[in-house]
C-alpha cells in the first residue's frame, strides 16, 4: 500500500465510469493526484460525510452537498480495480480536496466507492432539485430554492408540478424518506406548496401555503413516472420503465429539415427556370438584332 500526499483534480463519473458533464450533480467520485495519468475511484467510510463532500462540490464548482455516502457493489468498488483509500478528514471550509489534511493510500481491495449529490451553484427562486440515489433514478426528496436557501418541499396539494418541473413526466406518489436520506438538519423547515389544477408545470404556478413546517413528520419522497428511454432500478428493487419525451422534438427537428429542403429546392427551381426562360429571351433578340 503506498501513501501519496499530493495535489488532486477531481471528477463524477457514472456507474459506467464515463465523465459527466459540468451540470450534472451528482455521480462516482474519481480522483487524479499529481503526477498520475488516471483517475481512479474514492474509497473510505470517513470520507463519506457532508464536509468532505462540501470540498468536492466546491472544487467541482458546485452547490452545496446534498449526498454523500459509500456505495457497494459497483464495478469501481471491486477488487480487481485501482482505488484510493483516504486517510484524515476536511474540516469542509477547504476549496479543495489537496487542501484537507488528507493521504491518498493506493490498493485493490473491495470498497464502497464515495458518490456524492450537489445542490447547483445558480438558482433562482422556485427551482427544483431531487435529491436521489443515482443519476437515472426517478424517486427521491424535491427540494426547492426560496429566500436564498434550499427546503424540502412538504407533500401538499402538489398534483404533477413538481415532477413537471423536474422533466420526469407526472407524479407516481409520496412516501417518507428512504433511510439513507440524511439531507439538512431541523433548522432548514418544509416549504408547502397548493396547486389548483393540473395544469401547472412550474412551482412558481403554485400557491404557497406554508414557510415554515407544515405538519411533515420528516422529509418526504415523491416519484415521478418518468419520460425517459430505457429502465432504472429503484431503491426497492423494482424496475420502472421511463417514456422519452424526446421524440416529439425530433419529429418537429424532421419535419422543418424537410420543409426547409423542400423551399430551398424550390427556390433553386424558380432561379433555374427564370435564368433559362431569360436566356431564350436574349437569344430571340439576338436573332430579331440580324
Amino acid at each position: 500500500m503506498c501513501v501519496l500526499s499530493q495535489a488532486v483534480d477531481v471528477r463524477l463519473v457514472n456507474i459506467a465510469g464515463i465523465e459527466l458533464y459540468s451540470y450534472e450533480q451528482i455521480g462516482f467520485v474519481e480522483v487524479s493526484v499529481t503526477g498520475e495519468e488516471a483517475y481512479v475511484a474514492l474509497c473510505g467510510s470517513l470520507v463519506a460525510n457532508f464536509k468532505t463532500g462540501s470540498v468536492i462540490c466546491r472544487q467541482l464548482g458546485l452547490g452545496p452537498p446534498v449526498l454523500a455516502e459509500n456505495l457497494y457493489g459497483s464495478s469501481q468498488g471491486s477488487s480487481e480495480t485501482l482505488k484510493y483509500f483516504l486517510a484524515g478528514s476536511c474540516d469542509g471550509t477547504e476549496s479543495s480536496l489537496g487542501e484537507c489534511s488528507l493521504k491518498f493510500l493506493k490498493a485493490y481491495h473491495d470498497c464502497g466507492v464515495l458518490q456524492v449529490q450537489c445542490l447547483p451553484a445558480i438558482a433562482s427562486d422556485f427551482d427544483v432539485a431531487l435529491v436521489r440515489r443515482s443519476q437515472n433514478s426517478m424517486e427521491g426528496i424535491p427540494l426547492v430554492y426560496l429566500n436564498r436557501q434550499w427546503s424540502p418541499i412538504c407533500h401538499g396539494v402538489l398534483n404533477d408540478a413538481v415532477c413537471n418541473q423536474l422533466g420526469l413526466g407526472d407524479e407516481g406518489g409520496w412516501k417518507e424518506a428512504p433511510s439513507w436520506v440524511e439531507v439538512f438538519d431541523n433548522t432548514h423547515r418544509e416549504i408547502g406548496f397548493s396547486c389548483s389544477s393540473t395544469t401547472e408545470s412550474h412551482l412558481r404556478e403554485c400557491q404557497l401555503t406554508a414557510n415554515s413546517c407544515c405538519g411533515c413528520t420528516g422529509h418526504l419522497s415523491i416519484s415521478c413516472l418518468g419520460d425517459y428511454g430505457g429502465d432504472d432500478d429503484d431503491d426497492s428493487g423494482n424496475g420502472s420503465r421511463r417514456r422519452y419525451s424526446g421524440g416529439s422534438s425530433y419529429l418537429y427537428l424532421f419535419v422543418a429539415m424537410i420543409l426547409f429542403v423542400i423551399i430551398m429546392a424550390r427556390r433553386f427551381w424558380i432561379a433555374k427556370t427564370r435564368a433559362s426562360t431569360q436566356s431564350q429571351t436574349n437569344g430571340r433578340l439576338c436573332t430579331l438584332s440580324g
